[in-house]
């Protein structure tokens, strides 16, 4: 099938537009360490701009001019995963840091560094841990610091992305002086809207850094689907933006797209639950509490409402609440109590 190739309209591609080698559009992450293996991701889609399957190779070194290939490999690149690619890279030694890159039709990646995890001895684990990252608010420094420090490994515990239109809980400085405007511009409902949203995020150079420099640990929250989401519906979802199911289902395919994060490739993609050894001194369990462990919260004003309870004052001391209407006529005025 012929067509033209989602660009997502961000400067690294419009800068090697017209080039006759393959475009490596966002960089390069890991994550989900193991002891003995790791996934590599990455993005690039062909030159000409035609929609169609690439081969791509990967490599693993332990050093940065990859005279010694520690593993190596294959993988394919396609429009049915928007021409992203993710490696379970394996066979690799405990407690050792990789240098990893990718190369496809004449182009090369950018160069990244990951680390597996060790198996014993260990005495310290020192992580970066990150949340909420909302990009029309503002610049994303702290991924550039995280970038520059040394980590075994980085937690991302959700909202990597906000699902929210143009204007709504962004800053106008930065959306209007800064150039920190979202796409696609309406809220993120449908699959390529979420798609587009991620190449956005992943288009800033602070967080392509923190992803080349460590491998990520990720879980979801609410707003990689719509704000206060739950089992089976989120606050910011009504029955104008079509069936929640789908939305979701659409929200989690492009976060196992985009996201450095082991899916099952035979299994409920729902379902994220996972566990780190950091040898024998700590084991690191990533719950979602959000998708799969929440049903709809408790809304105050629907559930509890506030009620004013008429009280008979005639005796001062010990007030009487009157609580139907035949009390009520026993008792004559009556006021509610006055908040102290």
């Amino acid at each position: 099938m012929l067509g033209v190739v989602a660009l997502r309209g961000f400067e690294t591609a419009a800068a090697n537009a017209g080039s006759d080698k393959a475009i490596f559009t966002h960089g390069v992450a890991s994550g989900d360490p193991l002891a003995d293996r790791v996934i590599l991701w990455t993005r690039v889609i062909p030159a000409n701009g035609e929609a169609r399957r690439v081969s791509v190779q990967w490599q693993m070194s332990q050093s940065v001019d990859f005279e010694q290939i520690s593993a190596s490999g294959s993988a394919a690149a396609s429009p049915q995963s928007d021409y992203t690619v993710k490696i379970d890279a394996g066979r690799l030694s405990a407690n050792t840091s990789y240098y990893y890159r990718f190369t496809c039709e004449g182009a090369s990646s950018p160069v990244g560094k990951t680390k597996t995890l060790p198996e014993t001895g260990t005495e310290d684990v020192k992580l970066a841990v990150v949340s909420c990252s909302n990009y029309p608010q503002g610049y994303f420094h702290v991924y550039r610091e995280v970038a520059k420090r040394e980590y075994g490994a980085v937690l991302h515990l959700g909202d990597y992305i906000y699902e929210y239109p143009a204007g709504t809980y962004s800053n106008e400085d930065m959306t209007k002086n800064h150039g920190r405007q979202v796409a696609p511009k309406g809220e993120v409902i449908a699959l390529e809207d979420y798609r587009t949203r991620y190449g956005l995020y992943r288009s800033d150079p602070d967080l392509q850094a923190a992803h080349a420099a460590h491998p990520f640990i990720c879980i979801w929250d609410d707003h990689e689907i719509a704000n206060d989401s739950w089992r089976t519906g989120a606050e910011n979802h009504n029955d104008g933006e079509g069936d929640y199911g789908d939305r979701k289902k659409a929200a989690l395919r492009a976060y196992h797209e985009w996201l450095p994060i082991r899916s099952n490739p035979r299994g409920d993609q729902n379902v994220i639950y996972r566990s780190f050894e950091f040898g024998d001194l700590a084991t690191l369990i990533m719950l979602d509490t959000r998708i799969v462990g929440r049903d709809k919260p408790l809304n105050y004003a629907h559930d509890l409402p506030l009620r004013t309870v008429p009280f008979h004052f005639a005796d001062k001391v010990k007030p009487v609440a009157v609580t139907n209407a035949e009390t009520l006529k026993n008792y004559g005025p009556t006021q509610a109590p006055k908040p102290s």
